[in-house]
């Protein structure tokens, strides 16, 4: 997002109500992704807390590696959507 921003100053676009609107809507869907890979982390993480053991540095990797393959399946498949079926909605 910070990127964006610093792009379009650099080359000189205007910073439009829509252009705002499209920020904020980005904002919005990062938000969101990253409240929803938190979920699957600790859904990892409570998998290794349920065996009783002290959690090791190499434990908590590894939950966090699992936490991120599930979460990143769905997230490719939502995405590629769009890949497949380029001509949808030309006019």
């Amino acid at each position: 997002m910070t990127g964006g921003l610093l792009l379009q100053w650099w080359l000189g676009y205007n910073f439009s109500v829509a252009v705002w609107v499209g920020y904020i809507a980005l904002f919005g869907i990062a938000v969101e992704t990253g409240v929803v890979m938190v979920v699957y982390l600790h859904e990892a993480l409570e998998k290794k807390l349920a065996a009783g053991e002290p959690l090791s540095y190499g434990d908590i990797r590894e939950a966090a590696i699992e936490g991120a393959v599930h979460r990143l399946r769905p997230k490719l498949m939502d995405r590629s959507r769009g890949a497949c079926e380029p001509d949808s909605y030309s006019v």
